[in-house]
């Protein structure tokens, strides 16, 4: 089958996905818009089966949260943007979770926790700065998610801590 049509899979209970856009070579291929039988949906471009593509968006079943962004064989893969009532990435994204540069905001009743520079595998690897609700901040080294390397630590009340961390403690630090 090639060309554009609808296309509905039914499981043994009667569960129905819907597909509707273009196909080729009998696979979901070019622009469409797939339902699945959960609730997920997800409308952009498609290659050989798989979204693949830019401007896509994908909205998940049992909660608020949308993506909208490029794909690559079915996974979240270069810019995009996540959000929900509990958070919001913006960055580049490998195999749908953040990896490279990006912005992380953690929502909570007051000030939200902000997380902004590299990340590896869905974890802060690099440099990066976060703040968190209390006022306290880092700027520095990251690795794995933990603080790792030369950085300073603001705590609410203006005074720091600089030098190495590991494993998010200071270490041969200095107060100032």
């Amino acid at each position: 089958m090639s060309g554009k049509g609808c296309y509905k899979i039914s499981d043994a209970k009667g569960c129905v996905s819907v597909y509707e856009g273009e196909f080729k070579e009998n696979m979901f291929h070019g622009r469409g818009k797939l339902q699945l039988r959960d609730g997920a949906t997800y409308e952009g471009s498609f290659l050989r089966g798989q979204p693949d593509g830019d401007a896509c968006e994908y909205c998940f079943p049992g909660d608020d949260e949308i993506y909208q962004g490029d794909f690559r064989g079915g996974k979240r893969s270069g810019f995009g943007e996540a959000s929900s009532s509990v958070f919001n990435y913006t960055g580049t994204w490998k195999d749908n979770k953040p990896d490279g540069e990006g912005k992380m905001t953690l929502k909570s009743v007051g000030k939200p926790m902000v997380m902004n520079g590299s990340w590896l595998a869905g974890d802060l690897d690099g440099h990066a700065d976060v703040a968190w609700p209390s006022g306290a901040k880092y700027s520095g080294k990251f690795s794995k998610g933990a603080m790792n390397g030369a950085g300073v630590f603001t705590f609410q009340d203006g005074s720091t801590w600089e030098g190495k961390f590991i494993e998010n403690n200071a270490e041969a630090a200095m107060q100032s």
